[in-house]
């Protein structure tokens, strides 16, 4: 990304006229809050200046271009857009840090101490909806038309806090009901200058990875006597037998392979083999798509073992049911007409000494090209918190420091004590798996 390295001047100074839509002209400080605090300011420190003088606001050094996240100094959270979305309108909130390029912001300046501030991840703007001058107009991100609802001004405490100010509205960014919850809301409201309508700038280090980039550490995980994997230029393909690594009632008895059920309580028709071949071709910086794409029937990934994953489904509009879950084997799968495939994770048995159950091992990939990993995630060593409607998010794994997007298994009993593997839309753009 091109860097415009145009730095803030010190002395730079804003007249107050930017922000006098925002602030109650007065001889007193007024205790007066906006409708996120719902009550009145507890003391005159939580209320900015009201003096109505041209008076110089001092902007510190902050460089246009480079790339920040911005933290709500009452909760401790960053600004970001909701579920990594690329969607013109999709909100903006406060969440947890993450390292996601959802978090991060591109300050570009527009002349004259105004600014914009451009999502790295979706490429779009902070905008206050609809224009709205409102107390509680919403704040969402829109891609840039250069219109005074999606410009700013930052004003300086001296200490490097800042308050934003829309510029058509005058008034500041702020967090609905002073809220510090992962996922609280973000709105405009007269400036006070308290705690939940101030923000800290951090630079982002320019190591940092914005999310893409499949790490290819990942497909030497892949079992090597089904799966054939082949890179041109930015495509990977990844080609597979259907032939898994492990045990199972399905094989026939008198494959090594072949064990009896230890989870299943009766098989479905046909047996693990014949000549069978999926095919799948992606990207090797997948995208995360405008819009979400619901799975279909039939294979829509390709696991380490080599056996294609089959969603929650087991027929048009026929989601897994009792009946259905009692002919998984231990590896959470049966035989169907299109060969031997995976619904749910596996079981905790002594037979499994290959599949990830309950762990951050790496399961496959997906048909849009992200990978899909365990229920846990390896940068926390615990369950991921921040998983977007599709179990995904960007954070490193164990295949290096490298920071991309990529799924989990979702943590959630799907029937019984079955997990599905995926059960969601897909966040990417799906390539057609053969």
């Amino acid at each position: 990304m091109k860097r415009l390295k145009k730095l803030f001047d010190r002395s730079k100074t804003i007249k107050s006229r930017m922000i006098l839509k925002s602030i109650f002209a007065g001889f007193f400080v007024m205790y007066a809050v906006s409708c996120s605090n719902e009550e009145f300011a507890e003391s005159e420190s939580e209320v900015q200046d009201t003096s109505i003088q041209d008076t110089a606001i001092s902007v510190k050094t902050i460089t246009a271009g480079e790339i920040y996240k911005i933290k709500g100094v009452q909760s401790d959270k960053y600004l970001e857009v909701s579920a990594y979305s690329h969607q013109n309108g999709a909100n903006i909130q406060i969440w947890s840090d993450n390292n996601a390029a959802s978090q991060q912001w591109e300050v570009l300046s527009v002349g004259d101490g105004i600014f914009r501030f451009k999502n790295v991840e979706s490429g779009k703007c902070l905008d206050v909806e609809r224009y709205s001058t409102e107390n509680g107009g919403n704040i969402h991100q829109w891609e840039y038309r250069g219109t005074t609802n999606q410009q700013w001004t930052l004003v300086d405490d001296g200490s490097g806090i800042y308050g934003i100010i829309n510029v058509n509205s005058g008034k500041g960014l702020d967090v609905e009901n002073r809220s510090s919850t992962d996922g609280a809301n973000v709105q405009q409201w007269n400036y006070y200058g308290t705690t939940n309508q101030s923000w800290v700038f951090e630079e982002v280090d320019d190591n940092v990875s914005t999310g893409s980039g499949t790490p290819m550490e990942a497909f030497d995980e892949f079992n090597p006597d089904s799966v054939t994997i082949s890179f041109d230029g930015d495509d990977i393909t990844i080609e597979s037998t259907g032939l898994p690594n492990h045990t199972s009632p399905y094989w026939e008895d008198t494959n090594p392979l072949y064990i009896e059920p230890v989870v299943a309580t009766r098989l479905t028709p046909g047996r693990i083999g014949g000549d069978r071949s999926y095919v799948l071709t992606v990207s090797a910086e997948p995208e995360i798509a405008a819009s979400s794409t619901a799975t279909g029937l039939g294979p829509i990934g390709i696991s380490v073992s080599g056996v294609p994953i089959f969603n929650d489904q087991e027929g048009n509009n026929r989601p897994i049911e009792e009946m259905i879950v009692e002919t998984f084997d231990y590896a959470g799968a049966h035989n169907g007409p299109s060969g031997y495939h995976y619904h749910v994770e596996s079981s905790d048995v002594p037979e499994n000494t290959v599949l990830s159950n309950n762990d951050e091992k790496l399961v496959g990939i997906m048909a849009d090209g992200f990978l899909l990993y365990g229920r846990k995630c390896n940068s926390v060593g615990d369950y991921p918190t921040d998983l977007d409607a599709s179990g995904g998010h960007i954070s490193s794994t164990q295949h290096g420091d490298h920071e991309f997007y990529h799924y989990h298994i979702i943590n959630e009993i799907y029937i019984g004590s079955s997990i599905v593997l995926f059960g969601q839309d897909y966040q990417g753009t799906p390539s057609s798996l053969m």
